[in-house]
């Protein structure tokens, strides 16, 4: 149309997602571990503080276990930190 406006049963265009190539894939996983470290690091001192601070308040132990139900129903473990107050 001459003032740039689709008509009404135009539909609007999806873009498909394009394969990437072995190369591209590993410097993605690169970047991602490299931010990932980067994040951790910075955030280290913090959870190492609160950490203490938890286990202050109250002695034992700053993680524990616990199951979850996942995929298909499976059951799997995490490792949860204590919440600091109940």
């Amino acid at each position: 149309m001459a003032d740039g406006l689709r008509p009404s049963n135009a539909r609007p265009s999806v873009a498909q997602p394009r394969s990437i190539n072995l190369g591209e894939a590993m410097l993605w996983r690169l970047f991602d571990v490299l931010v990932a470290s980067a994040i951790l690091m910075f955030m280290l001192p913090f959870l190492i503080v609160l950490a203490i601070v938890t286990y202050l308040g109250d002695p034992g132990p700053i993680f524990y276990r616990h199951r979850r139900i996942g995929c298909r129903g499976r059951y799997f473990g995490c490792l949860r930190a204590r919440p600091e107050s109940c």
